[in-house]
């Protein structure tokens, strides 16, 4: 077999043909870019679709009115009655009362011409409210500047009475009292309701205290502090060491249940099964026995009212 001889050119040029023809074959086995069998159409319907499958909101939103679709068409086939049905009872009553209501408010009836105030009967109503959420509570003492009175229940839980309450003092002792509060920029004290004012000399002594940053002093054989200071003012507070005086000698536990009482911010102590009243006025102490006198009124709610 006798072969060709060709140049070193012709040799290259086929070579580059031969290359050229192989870079088209593979070109003709690959999709285009944009050949139809590589994308694929989605139509508009479908796109609005996906995009509103990934919105998990409208999920959500979606699902709420397919509920209250279902609620207020398909639900009604399932209500035992309609809308248009009317329901009836039937008992009997007397001619006379036919035209009564039910009531459940109280009615406060007096004693013996008592004269009732507005503040009385609105704190004894709140007592019985009071009593009423409260099985335990069978008697709640009211206080008002006219009066004491003691709210009981009765045997009928509809009715309460209101006893007179009278008062026994028993024992008085002070707490440190507020005096008042000190500005030693314009040089004077501003003392509280009640304090009587005592003078120069005793803001002098205190002025002195919190110049020397001692913040105690001796006034008139009494002990003072000022307290909630800062560079020019302050509380000034007298200490008193709640030494109890008695109009009738009680036992030492009573003084420890009266004064647990008023660290508890409590108005009423019982002690040894009776019940004592505290009173206050600006550190000075006051407690009184509360013993039920005589039944002054009667508050109840009428089962009807006729119209």
């Amino acid at each position: 077999m006798a072969f060709e001889k060709k140049s070193f050119n012709e040799v290259l040029k086929e070579r580059e043909l031969h290359e050229r023809a192989e870079k088209a074959k593979a070109a003709d086995d690959h999709v285009a870019l944009d050949d139809s069998q590589r994308v694929k159409v989605l139509s508009p319907g479908r796109l609005v679709f996906k995009r509103f499958i990934r919105n998990r909101l409208a999920i959500v939103g979606t699902c709420i009115l397919i509920f209250m679709f279902l609620f207020s068409f398909v639900g009604p086939l399932f209500y035992a009655y309609g809308q248009t049905d009317r329901f009836y009872k039937y008992d009997h009553q007397m001619g006379d009362y036919a035209g009564a209501q039910f009531r459940t408010e109280f009615t406060n009836y007096a004693y013996g011409g008592f004269e009732m105030e507005k503040e009385v009967a609105r704190r004894v109503n709140s007592a019985i409210v009071a009593i009423r959420s409260d099985e335990e509570a069978g008697a709640i003492w009211v206080n008002v500047p006219s009066g004491n009175y003691i709210v009981t229940a009765t045997e009928d839980e509809n009715i309460f009475a209101v006893l007179n309450a009278k008062q026994t003092d028993v024992a008085s002792f002070k707490d440190n009292i507020a005096v008042g509060s000190i500005n030693t920029l314009i040089g004077e004290i501003s003392y509280n309701r009640g304090v009587r004012n005592k003078g120069q000399q005793f803001y002098e002594a205190a002025a002195a205290a919190m110049k020397d940053k001692t913040y105690a002093f001796s006034f008139d054989g009494a002990d003072f502090e000022i307290r909630d200071y800062n560079k020019v003012s302050g509380n000034i507070i007298e200490i008193c060491d709640r030494t109890f005086s008695y109009v009738k000698k009680m036992p030492e536990e009573f003084e420890t249940a009266v004064l647990d009482a008023v660290s508890a911010g409590q108005g009423i102590v019982i002690f040894d099964y009776e019940a004592y009243l505290i009173t206050s006025d600006n550190g000075a102490y006051k407690v009184s026995r509360s013993t039920p006198n005589d039944v002054i009124m009667v508050s109840t709610h009428l089962r009807f009212q006729c119209l």
